[in-house]
């Protein structure tokens, strides 16, 4: 058996997930398959080299091909079989101190101060009281 490791886009245009038609708001634009119930059950029903399973392992998360049940997320079937061991890396633990992620936080900032300094001194006590209460775990 070969390992191979590929993008998700490649993954994607090469391996093709079909839509998960028991679920129109399934994870993942509609293509995953939970691990349980009737998509559990319709996954199990395909070929083996249609299926791959979305893992979570020590360095982040991975599709890999075939029917996996440890660390298990979810499932894909697509529409072109693997031939070899695949693995998909894919970027959920993402850094997200990218130049357009910290200009989204200086406007979220911004705007969230703007917002609070028109703000009567008694509301503002009381949301910040319900902040300091949210960040200690008191109800």
């Amino acid at each position: 058996m070969n390992d191979t490791q590929i993008t998700e886009d490649q993954w994607e245009k090469q391996y093709k997930p079909i839509a998960n038609h028991l679920d129109p708001d399934a994870s993942w634009n509609g293509t995953m398959f939970e691990t349980y119930d009737t998509e559990f059950d319709f996954v199990h029903e395909q070929p083996e080299n249609n299926v791959w399973t979305w893992v979570d392992g020590d360095e982040g998360t991975l599709i890999v091909a075939g029917k996996a049940f440890v660390n298990r997320i979810g499932y894909f079937v697509t529409s072109e079989p693997w031939t070899d061991y695949v693995e998909v890396a894919i970027d959920t633990y993402i850094s997200y101190e990218g130049e357009e992620v910290k200009e989204l936080k200086q406007r979220l900032q911004d705007n969230l101060l703007a917002y609070l300094e028109g703000m009567p001194a008694d509301v503002l006590d009381t949301v910040c009281q319900i902040v300091i209460d949210t960040v200690n775990g008191n109800d």
